[in-house]
């Protein structure tokens, strides 16, 4: 790219200093703006640390920009740094590897160009090392035989915006290799592409604004950084998932399913589902679900069958049914079994200053589940905790049907007995002498 400096200088300025002037700035500007680095293996060996690898000679600076030109490959071999990585076109393969112990550290975005020719590939492999950037982008190859990639071990790589590879799932990949315990975090959206975990592999998307997920399978996978995360495809994850912060958004058709071997940690009311949760395991299992910034768990026994639960921090059917006087205004659960035969017991979780209103008698406190019109079955249950936060288990298992259930707090006894709170139709009082008398009637009590 060519400048053009204009440099106004009095004429009082003798020529020479004037010239000295002129370069001085010139100088001072490159060293500022950075250059082009390429890659040229003048020192005969592989290694970034070999300052006669480069053009012009010298190891690159944070200000400069890396290329790799085709055929080549380059190791890692001391702490390196640059402002951008470009790894280049070409009919054969380039290779860049951080080595153990290692790291690169790139202020802007990588970009992996296509292999011109089938069984070629450009490729960064990050062993037991630390690979930090602002993105990395994967252009699309457009044949199953062209790979751009990188491929994580142990190593960590940090990447604070996105990373779009623009070829299909046999062209571009993210890739766990081996039995990797590697980690990638993320500060945007992963989209396009294919992600390959290992079961003991970390995704940690860790954005401090919104993101996407990548609708895949994890091993791990942490949600922290603040920002809200919405999924966007099917979201499976075969060990732990950890909540530290921000709301996971869900869906119907892109829901968060745990596996077999899938747990969840942490959990709050800023970091939680919204929408659906799905589990496939035969363990007891608390699903982390919440609503309007709220975090309100369910959990279900140990069961082979596969189950769907959903908060919702808003008022259910009023109504009452043998056992049960009253049933919250405020919240309920949806509980779906999606496929297999086993009866569950469930258990609900209350917190009365931030969702659930006032309970005043956990042995009255009941799981209420929803029949029909205004009925509601007594599913039994006595409350664990102090009238400020608990959970209740039900002693009566759910129907053994594959269907969707709603599930409540209820309450066994009568106003004021655990309000909960319940819906007012009317209040009213007056003083009689020296007491003051209280009527009101409610939505759900029936005599």
């Amino acid at each position: 790219m060519t400048k053009l400096l204009l440099i106004r200088m009095s004429l009082i300025i003798p020529k020479r200093a004037a010239f000295t002037f002129l370069i001085a700035n010139l100088l001072f500007l490159g060293a500022v703006q950075g250059q082009a680095k390429i890659w040229d293996r003048g020192g005969g060996n592989n290694n970034w640390s070999d300052a006669a690898n480069w053009n012009p000679d010298g190891l690159p600076t944070a200000m400069d920009d890396v290329i790799i030109p085709d055929n080549f490959t380059v190791n890692v071999n001391i702490p390196g740094v640059c402002k951008s990585l470009l790894l280049q076109s070409g009919p054969n393969n380039t290779i860049l590897s951080i080595d153990n112990g290692q790291s690169l550290t790139v202020s802007g975005g990588i970009v992996l160009e296509a292999p011109t020719a089938n069984n070629r590939r450009k490729r960064i492999n990050v062993n037991t090392a630390t690979l930090s950037c602002a993105s990395i982008t994967m252009a699309a190859t457009g044949n199953g035989n062209r790979d751009c990639d990188v491929r994580i071990t142990t190593g960590t790589v940090t990447v604070s915006g996105d990373i779009t590879m623009n070829g299909a799932s046999n062209e571009n990949a993210m890739r766990f290799s081996n039995s990797g315990t590697g980690t990638l975090n993320i500060g945007g959206s992963m989209a396009g592409g294919n992600f390959i975990h290992t079961n003991s592999s970390t995704v940690n998307y860790n954005g401090a604004g919104p993101q996407s997920v990548k609708g895949d399978t994890y091993g791990n996978l942490t949600f922290s950084g603040g920002g809200s995360k919405t999924l966007a495809g099917t979201t499976t994850v075969n060990r732990v998932c950890t909540f530290n912060l921000g709301i996971v958004n869900s869906t119907a058709a892109n829901t968060l399913i745990f596996g077999n071997n899938g747990s969840v940690s942490g959990g709050s009311n800023n970091s939680h589902v919204n929408g659906p949760v799905r589990r496939n395991s035969n363990s007891i299992f608390t699903f982390p679900t919440g609503n309007a910034g709220k975090y309100a768990p369910i959990t279900i026994s140990a069961s082979s069958s596969d189950f769907t639960a959903q908060y919702f921090n808003m008022a259910p059917t009023q109504g009452s049914g043998t056992g049960i006087d009253h049933v919250s205004s405020t919240e309920y659960w949806q509980l779906t079994r999606n496929n297999g035969g086993n009866q569950v017991t469930v258990t609900l979780s209350w917190n009365s200053a931030e969702r659930s209103g006032l309970v005043t008698d956990l042995t009255a406190l009941r799981v209420a589940r929803y029949l029909s019109g205004t009925s509601y079955a007594d599913m039994g249950g006595f409350g664990v905790g102090t009238t400020a936060a608990g959970t209740i288990t039900s002693t009566a298992t759910s129907p053994n049907n594959n269907t969707t259930w709603l599930y409540t707090l209820g309450s066994s006894l009568a106003l004021p007995t655990n309000p909960l709170p319940i819906e007012l139709t009317s209040f009213s009082g007056r003083q009689e002498a020296q007491y003051i008398s209280l009527r009101w009637s409610t939505a759900t009590e029936q005599n």
